[in-house]
């Protein structure tokens, strides 16, 4: 479906939405999905694009939560664990097994962190992905080659899960269309109509033309992730925030800085975190950190200094790493309920709540990436009890994702991540002029894949593409900005847009891409 169909669609008014969800994250698109594959009539809106902000900047696990575990939280470990499981099944071509490593260099901590990630993997259940393992410390340095070998008394290993934050995301809105949903980008809701002090719909912006429009909507849900509270106040002025912002911040280094296919898991950093290295796309992620942050914001970034603590803490296990290697950072505001009392920013929860207001407004606020699907179950649960619905069982937890297909039937192994549709964007590269080019020498990814953004997954500017549609800006950076003029030309032209435009558009991303580079890269190296 094209962004103008979508229009045409939200411009009939003949009949109301059963279900209006405001927020196009991993929250809004897994209760959207959940609605319209229920058989409601469901309308999603995201004022700028799908998975844009945190949901596009996680660690790129879907995993337990081994701190969880720590902490005593054995139900949401147990939950998440589940929630893995099926999105292992239901995204294949998105979720991946991801081996981890805990190197130890006391050898009481060995029996200790065994123990504890058995544990972990008994919670799992029947879904277990792979062996909790002791290792030697050559078994350890097979595993992890760049790591600092004196004092090394051996290691642990375990599993979880791995994907692709964005991808999903788009994945889910085209799901969410398959449903006979409707998905609608660039479209913020600016107000609700309340007569009678009871909500009954929404006034839409359209940001691409700057028209208003009236929506009609039986229940509208407010999953707008750290805008939550925002969109809470225009129902309520007077509401009391419900959520305490974090900037996670993570940094990106070339796959030589942890060689192979294994992860590494600092188990207890200088503040009590613990801290991912993780393999991912040919690169290594590294975080993350855990800072306050007062309000949300569109495009946050990681500062200097959480850029060097970071390092100071990696470095006594790989004594290479260094803040001036790395090729991106990227950074994402964390929505963790305000909990009663005084706690530790780093233990607030990660669960999600549900509540409605006296008008009739459902928020969801609060999870993380791994339970999205059961948080939406539980908000059209939720939903329907409140506002008197009949009980339509879920359908979700067996439901293949769109593209979902078994290996080796997606095409070239760079189109891997569009699963069923691997085949079409190679038979693209191969008919059209320049398609099969690369769009930068540094980056995986080549011209065809802008296309099929484009024409297929509603992206509207270049930050749509290299930022989620590829993820070349969580890649290299730099080699991004270098991309973007000519895929500037390419974007303008297949939209229709004048010079003007392509300028206009360029001038923004070279703006935006800066929350993407390092702090010791100089905002002027392209």
């Amino acid at each position: 479906m094209t962004r103008e169909a979508a229009l045409d669609l939200v411009g009939d008014s003949s009949r109301p939405w059963d279900f209006l969800v405001v927020g196009g994250g991993a929250s809004g698109l897994g209760t959207a999905l959940e609605a319209a594959s229920r058989g409601y009539r469901t309308l999603l809106v995201e004022k700028c694009d799908f998975g844009s902000g945190t949901s596009s900047r996680s660690s790129k696990l879907i995993h337990g939560g081994v701190r969880y575990l720590r902490q005593g939280r054995l139900h949401l470990v147990r939950e998440a664990l589940r929630e893995r499981w099926l999105l292992l099944r239901n995204a294949p071509h998105l979720v991946q097994p991801l081996p981890f490593v805990l190197p130890l260099y006391r050898s009481a901590e060995i029996p200790w962190f065994f123990l504890g990630l058995r544990l972990y993997e008994g919670l799992s259940g029947p879904h277990r992905l792979g062996r909790v393992e002791r290792l030697s410390g050559p078994e350890t340095i097979e595993r992890l080659p760049t790591l600092r070998t004196d004092r090394l008394r051996g290691g642990v290993l375990y599993w979880d899960a791995q994907f692709d934050d964005a991808r999903l995301a788009i994945t889910l809105f085209r799901t969410l269309e398959d449903h006979g949903g409707v998905a609608l980008n660039a479209a913020e809701i600016v107000g609700f109509s309340k007569p009678a002090g009871r909500i009954t719909g929404a006034v839409l912006l359209d940001r691409l033309s700057g028209r208003e429009q009236p929506l009609s909507a039986r229940i509208v849900v407010n999953a707008g992730g750290i805008f939550s509270d925002q969109i809470r106040a225009l129902d309520e002025p007077d509401a009391t925030p419900r959520l305490a912002l974090s900037r996670g911040s993570h940094l990106v280094f070339p796959a030589s800085l942890l060689p192979g296919k294994d992860a590494m898991l600092i188990p207890k950093a200088s503040d009590g975190r613990v801290i991912f290295v993780i393999p991912w796309l040919d690169r290594v992620l590294l975080g993350t950190t855990e800072v306050p942050v007062d309000k949300p914001e569109e495009s946050p970034s990681i500062s200097s200094s959480e850029a060097e603590r970071l390092c100071s803490e990696v470095s006594p296990y790989l004594p290479s790493v260094s803040s001036a290697k790395a090729v991106a950072s990227f950074s994402g505001l964390r929505p963790l309920l305000v909990q009663p009392g005084t706690h530790p920013r780093e233990q607030l929860s990660r669960e999600h709540s549900i509540c409605v207001s006296a008008s009739g407004l459902i928020t969801l606020a609060g999870g993380k990436w791994t339970t999205y699907r059961k948080m939406g179950e539980e908000c059209i649960d939720f939903a329907e009890r409140a506002h008197g619905f009949a009980h339509r069982p879920s359908q979700t937890a067996m439901l293949p994702l769109h593209g979902a297909c078994e290996k080796g039937r997606s095409g070239h192994s760079s189109f891997s991540v569009y699963g069923s549709e691997g085949k079409e964007i190679e038979g693209l590269a191969a008919e059209e002029t320049g398609a099969a080019e690369p769009i930068h020498p540094s980056l995986p990814y080549a011209v065809a894949q802008i296309l099929w953004g484009i024409r297929k997954e509603r992206a509207l500017g270049l930050e749509d593409l290299l930022a989620r549609r590829t993820r070349a800006l969580f890649l290299d950076a730099r080699a991004a900005l270098k991309a973007a003029p000519r895929l500037a030309d390419l974007l303008a032209r297949e939209l229709g847009r004048p010079d003007s435009w392509r300028e206009a558009e360029l001038a923004a991303f070279e703006k935006a891409a800066q929350a993407y580079l390092p702090p010791e890269l100089p905002s002027t190296d392209r």
